[in-house]
Order: C-alpha cells, then structure tokens, then sequence
C-alpha cells in the first residue's frame, strides 16, 4: 500500500469514526473539514489533547483535540450533565471519545495491512 493510499484510508476512517460517534454517542452531526497533518500534536495544541499510539504493520499516534468549551460540551454530552470547565470528567469523556475514534481507525487499517494494537 502507498503512502497516499493510506493517508487516503486513514482520513476516511477518521470521518467514519467520528460521524459514527457523533450521530450514536452525541446526537450531533459534524462536518469536516480539510485533513491536517502537524509535526507535532504538542507543539499546536491548545486545551484538551489526548494522544493514542497505534503500532503494527503500520504505527502512528492518532490525536483528539479541541479547545476547553468544546470538550465540556462533548462530556456534557456523553455524561448528560453540564461543565463549565475542564476536570477529571471532562478529561475523562475526551480520553473515551479518543478511544473509540482511533480503535474504529484501527479497525478499518486492520483490514487492509493486518493486526495492529493501540
């Protein structure tokens, strides 16, 4: 598999897991937007980040983040309670939202280059 075949089928896993999320777990839709690939998740993350390795065939570490309110707001979500800033909750439900986004990820890899482990 090439390089651009599997940007190509990491960035469709990624809208499928996340719009599965979305529409289950959230009762939202979510449009996305262009892919983006950084250096670094640290080096331009601001609020919550929560980071998943990925190793196999095939390794990466796949990032989850969003700013403070947005996380509240997903918790909220999830937890059907209401936050106004970032605790262990919040902290938490995004570390749950990151689990499930990149172990559908891992599911869909899987099928093209074999067994992977987060």
């Amino acid at each position: 598999m090439t390089s651009e075949e599997m940007q190509g089928l990491v960035v469709d896993g990624l809208k499928q897991a996340v719009d599965g999320l979305c529409s289950t777990m959230l009762g939202c839709e979510v449009t996305a937007g262009d892919p983006q690939r950084i250096a670094h998740p640290l080096q331009e993350a601001e609020g919550v980040i929560a980071l998943i390795g990925m190793a196999g065939p095939w390794f990466g570490t796949g990032a989850i983040l969003c700013k403070p309110d947005l996380a509240c707001k997903i918790a909220g979500a999830m937890l059907m309670s209401e936050y106004d800033t970032v605790n262990e909750d919040v902290l938490d439900a995004i570390a749950e939202v990151s689990n499930m986004v990149i172990g559908n990820l891992k599911t869909v890899i899987e099928e093209k280059v074999g067994p992977m482990g987060l």
